[in-house]
């Protein structure tokens, strides 16, 4: 199950609980300018104490997998992404770390 994303200009957080590996995707629909596509190898940037792996694209999303954190801890992942005209498009997705 992929936990959805709230695109850009909205700060609604993704939840997991510490003992969770989820996947959850930035859309970046919004940020994408004609018939633009998301291509090459996303990037993630965390904060320390949460760990990410495994960016994809699909279709206008970053898919990737959050584990770890510690309960009661909000952290920020950084996922960054060129597309096909030549833009590189940035995203912040907020991660509450939760054990209740």
């Amino acid at each position: 199950m992929i936990h959805t994303y709230v695109p850009p200009g909205s700060r609604t957080a993704l939840r997991k609980h510490p003992d969770e590996s989820v996947a959850f995707y930035a859309d970046f629909v919004n940020l994408l300018t004609g018939e633009a596509a998301l291509t090459g190898t996303p990037t993630l940037t965390e904060d320390a104490g949460i760990t990410v792996a495994s960016p994809t694209i699909s279709g206008t999303r970053v898919v990737f997998q959050a584990s770890g954190g510690t309960a009661q801890t909000d952290y920020t992942v950084e996922v960054k992404c060129a597309d096909d005209d030549g833009n590189t498009h940035v995203i912040e997705v907020p991660i509450e770390v939760r054990d209740n």
